[in-house]
């Protein structure tokens, strides 16, 4: 199923053994991961309204439905009930672990096939092909808090920037520590970053402004 859980353990193996990728930048990933789909490959979010005017800011157009209801989720109208007729035209614009957006996600689902849903190593593949996560993957963090901060605002970019968002997607930590996997040791030399060097040519990804 699409909307099925994958274990946190075999997406944490896959980032070490495949990418030699070193404990931060893969904790630092995986915190990432809970907070935008819960670790389900297949599902969608950031639902926004249509905008017939062309003239509002991606964050005035997200939508949260709670019940049968739908609310604005940012913006001025925070809080505030979506107008009736505004409600069929509802869709959602990200999708996939990471919850990749607009042109993002439709590239996402060209690299990793009609089975996106469910390849969540393709979806992994596919990011590991981004300049924001080369971007990300060349810097050292000496500690959990700064690599989760980094990869919220390197590569994902939600519009919630802030220092308590960090901190609420570095608490994700805990659950990694429950299964076993170690958050305490000394952080190992980062492989991945050699690797990566002069590795910079050729690059197709397109900066999105209008990414949420």
């Amino acid at each position: 199923m699409a909307d099925k859980k994958i274990n946190y353990k075999e997406v944490y193996d896959y980032l070490i053994d495949n990418y030699a990728m070193n404990k931060n930048h893969a904790l630092g990933i995986l915190a990432n991961v809970q907070s935008e789909s819960g670790f389900r490959p297949g599902v969608m979010g950031d639902h926004m309204i249509e905008d017939p005017t062309g003239n509002l800011d991606n964050k005035d157009r997200l939508v949260r439905k709670k019940g049968d209801i739908w609310y604005y989720s940012h913006g001025d109208k925070k809080g505030q009930q979506v107008e009736g007729n505004l409600i069929e035209g509802i869709k959602p614009t990200s999708g996939g672990l990471f919850q990749h957006h607009g042109s993002r996600f439709d590239s996402m689902v060209n690299a990793a096939g009609e089975n996106w849903a469910t390849n969540w190593k393709g979806q992994i593949d596919y990011a590991m092909t981004e300049r924001s996560m080369k971007k990300y993957l060349k810097q050292n963090y000496d500690n959990l808090e700064d690599a989760v901060g980094s990869f919220m605002k390197i590569f994902e970019r939600p519009a919630d920037q802030s220092d308590a968002n960090v901190n609420k997607r570095f608490k994700n930590i805990k659950l990694f520590t429950e299964i076993g996997i170690d958050t305490d040791t000394p952080n190992p030399q980062d492989r991945f970053q050699g690797e990566q060097e002069g590795n910079q040519g050729g690059e197709t990804e397109k900066q999105l402004e209008t990414e949420v």
